[in-house]
């Protein structure tokens, strides 16, 4: 018979994961050197490396090589999600990622982080959350 090989599924909240640069079109001004949280690039780099400990652990005790897919949520951009890739503690599992900017106003969005060794995208897209009904406002779109 032959054996099943396991494969992991996680999620994680990356927590307010902004880059450090001032970006006009969000309302990022908190996340940046001058900004209330005095986020300069150091404490960028830390929380990334803190991060990816965390992600580098996740579901190990069942799959040696860590989780295929794991969604995150509250990550600004492209290149926080590079950042967080490429840190030594992840970079030998060579993680891709599908993100889209979407309507919040902060610039905070969904992604997918994958290993295209073991999982692979054909198709992705955005969906939008309507809040009419709670308000109004605008939110992170769903990733499908």
């Amino acid at each position: 018979m032959a054996q099943q090989q396991q494969t992991a599924i996680a999620f994680y909240n990356l927590e307010n994961f902004f880059d450090p640069a001032d970006d006009p079109e969000k309302h990022d001004d908190d996340f940046t050197p001058e900004g209330s949280h005095r986020y300069t690039e150091a404490v960028f780099l830390q929380k990334a490396h803190n991060m990816a400990t965390v992600l580098q652990g996740l579901a190990t005790e069942r799959c040696k090589a860590g989780p295929a897919l794991i969604g995150v949520c509250e990550v600004e951009n492209d290149h926080a999600l590079k950042t967080l890739i490429s840190q030594p503690e992840l970079q030998d599992r060579h993680y891709r990622f599908v993100r889209f900017d979407g309507p919040d106003e902060r610039g905070i969005n969904v992604a997918l982080i994958y290993r295209p060794d073991q999982f692979k995208v054909t198709e992705a897209r955005a969906l939008p959350v309507n809040l009419q009904f709670a308000g109004g406002g605008k939110t992170r779109d769903i990733l499908w």
